[in-house]
């Protein structure tokens, strides 16, 4: 039951996210309405969207990924879950070291 609601939880905040990231991008190239001359650090400088832009992303593919075997008979829920949450901790640690650190 977790997996299944926080996939659906992810779903409805990585819309905000993805619409943040992609106005304020799409402001630093294009003339937008509203867009000052701050967006490209208002774009670059929200570290904190990114990260959990990441995360939640990371978490949503995972456990989709998850609620599609499940539905195509595969019965090791349990598994699949475990399966799922360690290698999305691997993989966001991961990505996280590498575009966050150093």
């Amino acid at each position: 039951m977790a997996p299944w609601l926080f996939h659906r939880i992810s779903g409805i905040v990585l819309i905000p996210l993805m619409v943040f990231k992609l106005y304020t991008g799409l402001a630093i190239t294009r003339d937008l309405p509203g867009a000052g001359c701050d967006m490209k650090a208002l774009h670059c400088g929200t570290p904190t969207v990114d990260k959990l832009l990441l995360f939640f992303l990371v978490f949503h593919v995972l456990y989709g990924v998850r609620l599609v075997l499940i539905d195509l008979g595969i019965k090791w829920d349990r598994l699949l879950f475990w399966l799922a949450t360690i290698l999305g901790v691997v993989i966001f640690g991961g990505s996280y070291w590498y575009l966050f650190t150093g």
